[in-house]
């Protein structure tokens, strides 16, 4: 069951594509219903297919850079793209009374960090309209300390959890979780949380 809280987070960063490229994560359920589609402004790719896989149900994973071109989603994957993906995704949309088509494409534009002022739509949330403040100041740099030193400590340690998540063994089964935490924790902008719990599964590898 899709909660009103993601229909509206996913139709308000919709709006956002329409303005600039997003990065994407999405875990392809079963049913449409059970998809996770998850996008972000500037989180790197690989770290949105984490989440995605963190928070699906099946190995059917796609991640990459994305816009939206009127009612076309456009999706330029990353590694290999599961089957059926643009069929799935378009029915998944429809649930959330979107009628969209989604196309896979072999480029879009680059994630950028620009500070020029976005008008926030009305259905964004506070969080969003915070983010957008963010942007917006002048002498805000393009990504933040915190930011940058999640990204250094996730980037050497993702292919070791992914390795981890087929192992049966307690421990790492813990070291699996404490990862989805961090990826969780960054993906709403709380680094400090994320650092630290980063640091924690750094330690146990």
């Amino acid at each position: 069951m899709i909660s009103e809280g993601e229909k509206e987070e996913i139709k308000s960063l919709l709006k956002v594509g329409r303005k600039r490229t997003l990065s994407f994560g999405v875990c392809l359920g079963e049913e449409p219903e059970e998809t996770v589609f998850v996008m972000h402004r500037r989180t790197l790719p690989r770290i949105m297919g984490q989440q995605a896989r963190a928070e699906g149900n099946t190995a059917r994973i796609a991640k990459g850079l994305m816009e939206v071109d009127g009612r076309v989603v456009k999706l330029c994957c990353e590694g290999k793209v599961p089957m059926g993906l643009a069929k799935n995704l378009k029915k998944y949309l429809k649930l959330l009374k979107m009628t969209m088509t989604v196309q896979i494409v072999d480029e879009v534009a680059p994630l950028t960090d620009d500070t020029e002022e976005e008008e926030p739509e009305p259905a964004v949330e506070a969080a969003e309209v915070q983010d957008e403040a963010v942007e917006a100041a002048p002498d805000t740099p393009d990504v933040p300390p915190e930011q940058a030193h999640y990204e250094a400590l996730a980037a050497p340690m993702a292919s070791q959890i992914e390795g981890l998540k087929s192992d049966d063994d307690p421990k790492a089964k813990k070291l699996v979780a404490i990862w989805d935490l961090a990826v969780k924790r960054a993906d709403t902008g709380d680094y400090k949380t994320a650092i630290k719990a980063l640091t924690s599964v750094s330690e146990h590898l």
